[in-house]
């Protein structure tokens, strides 16, 4: 890499100019400790620029948040249950899911939200 374009010293960094999540591309070559400066809260407010990547993400259709907790073959599962009218509760019990989450999967995987007092 070549040298700091601030102080001179040698860079080990690529910094953004215009942050990436407001669409920069521009980089310039710095060290660490000038690095460390450049983003310092006083220089910048990293919040917003956290809520503009995320904002990017979602327009984009990206998936924000952990991995899904239960795996496709759980969620397949709880559905066949379902299907044969098996009272949410007797789904929660086999499968080792709490309740709840149960409804929850099946809410947002089937869009049907019933209770054990429907079965």
């Amino acid at each position: 890499m070549s040298d700091c374009f601030e102080c001179g010293r040698p860079a080990s960094e690529k910094h953004h100019v215009v942050p990436r999540v407001l669409g920069g591309t521009k980089t310039i070559p710095i060290c660490d400790e000038c690095h460390g400066k450049v983003h310092s809260t006083n220089r910048m407010n990293i919040s917003e620029l956290t809520k503009a990547g995320l904002e990017r993400a979602r327009l984009a259709g990206k998936r924000l948040g952990g991995k899904p907790k239960y795996r496709k073959c759980i969620i397949n599962v709880i559905k066949s249950l379902n299907g044969k009218k098996t009272p949410l509760r007797e789904i929660a019990r086999i499968t080792n899911i709490p309740y709840s989450t149960v409804r929850s999967i099946l809410e947002r995987e089937v869009g049907e939200g019933r209770s054990d007092e429907e079965s």
